[in-house]
């Protein structure tokens, strides 16, 4: 499949398991720079890692609880300043 995602930011939540982390990996796979979001940052981690050792689009995380506005506001900021 090509969604022509190639040099695109993504930003995925609920990224850490499941269907989150399918989408996260099928956008890095078409060469998106991906930045998940969810509550159990050691699962980030090791999908971030696994997304970048598999995929040429860059991979970031950032813990998130999506029912607190600062958490959201914070991962956005982030991913700003990482991929502009």
């Amino acid at each position: 499949m090509n969604l022509h995602l190639s040099g695109k930011v993504i930003l995925i939540a609920g990224a850490s398991q499941g269907m989150g982390l399918a989408i996260a990996q099928q956008c890095a796979a078409e060469g998106a720079h991906v930045s998940l979001a969810a509550r159990n940052e050691d699962k980030l981690k090791e999908a971030c890692q696994a997304i970048e050792r598999a995929h040429d689009g860059r991979a970031i995380y950032t813990k998130m609880d999506a029912s607190q506005a600062q958490d959201i506001a914070a991962w956005i900021d982030r991913t700003v300043q990482e991929f502009g």
